[in-house]
C-alpha cells in the first residue's frame, strides 16, 4: 500500500542543488544580549549579579550612550515601594535593581540566590569609575549638597586622575519645567555616559524616570548617602533617625519572614479585576 504523501520516503531537494546551497549568514547579535535573572522581593524585582557584572553592564550600556535606569534598593527602599505606588512603578520599570544592603542580599540568598551579596554605593561607584577611566568614559554627579559634591570629586579625582568627572547639587526647591530642562540640557553637554543620582528614594525614582527621554546616559540611583566614603550605613545624624531606621528593618524582617512561612500576600498595586 502506497503512502498517501506521494514525495514521503524521497529528498525534496537532491544532494548536489543542497551543496549549491549558499551558507547561511550569522545573524546580527541582538540589543538585548543581557538576560536579567532575579528574584521577587517585597512586590520588586531584584536583580542577581555580582559587583563586577553590574559595573560591566552599566559600561556597557554607557558606551552606547543608552538611556537607562539603575536602582539601588536597601530595606528602607522596598519598605517604602509597598507603600507608594508611584515609587513601586518606577522601580519595576527599571531596567537593574540591586541589592543595596546586606539586609536585602540575605533575603535574596533565602529566595534561593544563594551567592548574591550586597552590593554598595561606594563599591559601586568605585569599579564603575575604575573602568570608566580605563575605557575614557565621563561620568556626572548628580545630588547632594555642593561642599559634599566638591569633596565627592576630589576623591574622585585623586583616586582616577584620567577621569572626566563633573557634578550638579540637587535643588533645595522644586525646579521650574524651564530650569529642568536647562538641568537636564548641562547634564547632557558635559558628555557623560553615567549619571549617578543622589536623591531620596521617591525623589530619585521620579527624576530619573523623567528624565529618561532627556539624559541619553545610564542613571543609577545610589540614594541619599551615594557620597559616603565608608562601605556601611551612614550613620544616623540623630536619635530619631536610628529608631526610624531599627523600625524601617523590623517591618522588612517582618514581612520577608511572613513571605517565607506563609507566602507573598497579594501585590497592593495589582490593578483590580
Amino acid at each position: 500500500m502506497r503512502h498517501p504523501d506521494p514525495h514521503f520516503g524521497y529528498p525534496t531537494v537532491s544532494w548536489r542543488a543542497n551543496e549549491q546551497r549558499p551558507a547561511p549568514q550569522a545573524t546580527p547579535p541582538t540589543r538585548h544580549r543581557f538576560l536579567r535573572q532575579g528574584t521577587l522581593l517585597l512586590d520588586t524585582y531584584l536583580d542577581a549579579i555580582d559587583l563586577d557584572g553590574a559595573a560591566q553592564r552599566i559600561l556597557t550600556w554607557g558606551s552606547r550612550h543608552q538611556s537607562r535606569i539603575v536602582a539601588l534598593c536597601d530595606m528602607a527602599h522596598l519598605v517604602q515601594a509597598t507603600r507608594n505606588p508611584a515609587l513601586h512603578n518606577a522601580l519595576a520599570q527599571a531596567d537593574l535593581t540591586l541589592p543595596g544592603d546586606a539586609g536585602v542580599a540575605w533575603a535574596m540568598r533565602r529566595e534561593g540566590q544563594r551567592r548574591q551579596q550586597a552590593l554598595t554605593a561606594h563599591e559601586l561607584m568605585w569599579r564603575h569609575m575604575r573602568l570608566a577611566e580605563q575605557a575614557g568614559q565621563a561620568v556626572h554627579l548628580h545630588g547632594g549638597t555642593q561642599a559634599s559634591l566638591d569633596q565627592l570629586i576630589s576623591s574622585a579625582q585623586t583616586a582616577f586622575p584620567a577621569l572626566q568627572i563633573t557634578g550638579t547639587p540637587s535643588a533645595n526647591q522644586a525646579l521650574t519645567p524651564a530650569q529642568d530642562l536647562a538641568l537636564a540640557h548641562q547634564i547632557a553637554s558635559t558628555g557623560a555616559t553615567v549619571v549617578f543620582v543622589g536623591l531620596a528614594h521617591a525623589e530619585q525614582a521620579n527624576w530619573m524616570q523623567a528624565h529618561r527621554s532627556q539624559v541619553r546616559a545610564v542613571m543609577v540611583g545610589l540614594g541619599p548617602d551615594f557620597g559616603q566614603t565608608q562601605l556601611t550605613f551612614a550613620r544616623p545624624s540623630s536619635l530619631r533617625g536610628l529608631r526610624r531606621r531599627a523600625a524601617v528593618q523590623a517591618v522588612f524582617f517582618a514581612r520577608v519572614l511572613h513571605s517565607m512561612l506563609l507566602g507573598a500576600p497579594p501585590s497592593r498595586h495589582d490593578e483590580p479585576r
